[in-house]
């Protein structure tokens, strides 16, 4: 795995949602936004991610965005921003808002036990 260029980082920080709830956290060593326990983007790599639901999909291909998968392997809900937008901060927040939207619709998860 790539590590997430320094320039992306500083995108995604900038275009997350500054709302209630958002948190962002690691996820294999990427910075990645969640609410209510729920990942709704992230980095990977060069690319950003985002959490759509299925209709939400469908309308994102039109625009360019890809199926997220890493390894080769496919992340059912998520899509790879557009090649060349992943540091475009308003279209980034755009994304990552109905990302959040849909985050927000389902079940919350509880907080996983430390051993």
């Amino acid at each position: 795995m790539k590590k997430v260029p320094p320039e992306n980082v500083e995108a995604f920080r900038r275009a997350i949602p500054q709302e209630e709830g958002v948190t962002i956290k690691k996820m294999f060593g990427c910075e990645a936004g969640f609410v209510n326990g729920n990942m709704f983007c992230g980095t990977f790599e060069s690319t950003m991610i985002v959490r759509l639901d299925e209709a939400a999909r469908t309308a994102a291909a039109k625009k360019g965005f890809t199926p997220f998968e890493p390894m080769g392997r496919p992340m059912r809900e998520y899509v790879c921003v557009p090649e060349g937008k992943e540091l475009e901060i308003a279209f980034l927040n755009k994304a990552f808002q109905q990302g959040l939207a849909y985050a927000r619709t389902l079940p919350t998860k509880a907080p996983k036990k430390k051993r």
